[in-house]
């Protein structure tokens, strides 16, 4: 395990990195190192606990340190990187450091969608310093070393009576897969770091900054993959993977894929196209048909309100049969989690588009974002079907009575549900009533979300000045 100072050395461009609030005897009495450091050329603001200074823990001159660097990076607009290790609040100060540190969350919730913050989780995290990784826009650990909760298993065996492991109570595996605290799980300490710098590249010095230039101007090397061949044949079209024609669509080795463990049925992330960085949200056939449950859901708001904060354009690759039914998801509150997507989408303000690619039915149609929803471009493929239900459920609702009367109830059934596909479940409908914009060919995608895009960078919805406020993972 590296050192503080050599995990910054690690971060930041040679020899870039000014502390600030150095000691002046060069003996460190707090465990906090604070600086301005450059990052790819970009002035960013760093934070990183010493783990041999009293353990890391954070006291309450640590704490007014870090509250001084977020209030200095809001004040310059840079973004905020930390490198957390710290068992949390320095516990012989009592109120006096819980004070300073409270000091420092309003600090972190201030700065919230004003710069873009990222946390690296490179040891074990407690109390302070794991909501102060949660406060933050992006979270990476590392695998089997990184661990963050807000008791550790020794505090719950003694007021509970419940032995449980590190890794089991809040290791990299529980946040990446579990509660989605976890952007990425990198397997070392330096591919953590490597992570923090290239997330960097997709994102913006500040809020209203416009002149971010994507990290690698990386064209197509060559014409994109036929598209329709991504697809497998027959009428469902079920398990092909949507990686296939994300990758087909933006620029090569461009797509930064975030939370990949979390809800795998959803893949959010972010890719270049040409000059323009954009968020991606997409639904995974290959896993669950690509259907919207609470996970889902909490990675749909989550992804939405980080974009519309930092004014990155929005692309969905939508293919899903709707929103997960069901006890278990009802019980847990998918109601309001799925009513938080629908109030992330009308809120976001950036440029959103939509591409059908097979299926789009119930809910869903609103989840990945329709035109009712604010759209600003829906295409369809050929392929793509829209509706409130599926032929199946038809077949159960809406044709329940004259297929069970009828003298053949299979052919009536077969009859009926193909009428019904005719009439409901391709794109010229949507299309006739101005939902879709264009039905377009597969292999067109790139070159029309490409001019879409374009046009729609003044974007005259896009306020000049603006701040969203981006809540903690729920």
């Amino acid at each position: 395990m590296l050192t503080a100072l050599q995990r910054i050395a690690l971060l930041t461009d040679l020899s870039s990195f000014e502390e600030v609030g150095a000691p002046v005897d060069g003996v460190r009495t707090d465990c906090a190192i604070t600086g301005i450091g450059m990052v790819d050329g970009r002035r960013v603001a760093i934070i990183a606990t010493d783990r041999w200074v009293q353990s890391g823990s954070i006291s309450e001159q640590a704490a007014r340190k870090i509250a001084a660097l977020l209030k200095k990076a809001q004040t310059v607009r840079i973004p905020v990187i930390a490198l957390w290790e710290s068992p949390g609040a320095r516990i012989q100060e009592g109120v006096v450091g819980m004070h300073a540190i409270a000091e420092m969350f309003r600090q972190f919730a201030e700065i919230s969608g004003v710069v873009p913050t990222i946390a690296v989780l490179l040891g074990t995290n407690s109390g302070a310093t794991a909501y102060s990784a949660a406060l933050m826009d992006f979270c990476i650990m590392v695998e089997q070393q990184s661990h963050t909760f807000i008791t550790g298993p020794k505090v719950v065996e003694q007021v509970l009576g419940e032995q449980v492991s590190m890794a089991a109570l809040g290791g990299s595996e529980q946040h990446g897969r579990e509660t989605g605290l976890a952007t990425i799980v990198a397997a070392s300490e330096s591919e953590a770091i490597s992570s923090a710098r290239r997330l960097l590249r997709y994102l913006p010095q500040h809020f209203s900054d416009i002149t971010l230039t994507p990290p690698q101007l990386i064209r197509k090397k060559s014409s994109p993959e036929a598209m329709m061949e991504l697809l497998p044949d027959g009428e469902d079209k079920c398990g092909y993977d949507m990686l296939r024609i994300i990758e087909a669509i933006v620029d090569d080795d461009s797509f930064l894929e975030l939370q990949a463990e979390y809800a795998p049925n959803l893949i959010t992330g972010f890719a270049c196209m040409g000059n323009m960085v954009t968020g991606i949200i997409a639904n995974q056939p290959m896993c669950m048909s690509g259907i919207l449950d609470i996970k889902a859901s909490r990675k749909i708001a989550r992804f939405v309100q980080i974009c519309d904060a930092y004014s990155i354009p929005l692309i969905f690759l939508a293919d899903s049969p709707g929103f997960m039914p069901g006890r278990e998801q009802e019980q847990q509150g998918m109601v309001s989690v799925g009513a938080a997507v629908l109030s992330a989408l009308v809120q976001a303000r950036v440029p959103k588009i939509t591409v059908i690619i097979h299926k789009l039915i119930g809910g869903a149609y609103a989840g990945m974002n329709c035109k009712g929803m604010g759209a600003d471009a829906v295409f369809a493929w050929p392929c793509a079907k829209v509706a409130v239900v599926g032929k199946e459920a038809a077949a159960r609702v809406i044709f329940h009575k004259e297929i069970q009367q009828s003298d053949d109830p299979e052919t009536s059934r077969i009859a009926l549900l193909e009428d019904y596909a005719q009439q409901h479940l391709h794109p010229y409908v949507a299309a006739e009533h101005g939902q879709i914009d264009a039905v377009i060919h597969p292999d067109e995608t790139r070159g029309i979300l490409m001019k879409t895009l374009t046009l729609l960078q003044q974007k005259a919805e896009r306020p000049t000045a603006r701040r969203t406020g981006i809540q903690p993972w729920r």
